[in-house]
């Protein structure tokens, strides 16, 4: 189970909605009963309330086993499966407003001026939720500074880690990321690659979004 519903929790919840469903229909059984019957012995009302708990008992105990058990099953798989949904996009509601905070401060300091209004910063995140590495990460930015020309700046480690904290996204040390671009490590054919990368994720992100809006 997912961490909203326990397997124990929801179990207990179980016996409760049991427990309750008895003793209503038990009560409400024997009223209506002897409302019928009316006055008698009080031997026969003992008799009376234990066959009506009897039947009770096994008349929820049906209920529950055929109709009420598949419910909660179907019902719990469906909450374990949308909090699932949400762990694979990689944030939580509580995560929601420190990611736009986080987005707003990246294009504010990193972003150009006309691409501000473009989905840069979720492109960065789709590059990096698949390829968690500090070199590639350092070399996306140095890519994006130079030939799509999508940033006025080159973010640091420690800003970039800050920036994109999903799942350890940029992973490495700081000397990985820092000489990721040095021409030893990085052939003119790795910075192509990287750029149409970059573009095609950007078109595919742009196409996305006005599909959806038409």
């Amino acid at each position: 189970m997912s961490k909203w519903i326990n397997d124990r929790a929801w179990t207990v919840s179980m016996y409760i909605c049991y427990a309750l469903c008895f003793i209503i229909l038990c009560v409400a059984g024997y009223n209506f009963t002897m409302g019928i019957i009316g006055e008698t012995s009080s031997i026969m009302k003992v008799v009376l309330l234990i066959c009506i708990i009897l039947f009770v008992g096994f008349g929820v105990s049906m209920v529950f086993s055929i109709f009420i058990t598949p419910l909660s099953e179907i019902l719990s798989r469906f909450l374990w499966y949308l909090f699932r949904l949400k762990t694979k996009k990689g944030i939580s509601p509580d995560c929601d407003s420190e990611r736009n905070a986080l987005k707003e401060e990246f294009v504010q300091k990193y972003v150009r001026k006309d691409y501000k209004q473009s989905p840069i910063y979720e492109v960065f995140e789709s590059l990096f939720d698949q390829e968690k590495s500090g070199t590639f990460a350092a070399r996306a930015f140095k890519c994006a500074l130079s030939a799509p020309n999508w940033l006025n700046n080159y973010p640091g480690y420690t800003d970039a880690r800050r920036l994109f904290p999903h799942e350890d996204a940029i992973k490495g040390t700081k000397s990985n990321y820092s000489n990721a671009n040095n021409e030893k490590n990085c052939s003119k054919e790795i910075m192509e690659t990287i750029k149409k990368l970059l573009e095609d994720k950007l078109k595919e992100m742009i196409d996305k979004s006005e599909t959806q809006q038409n």
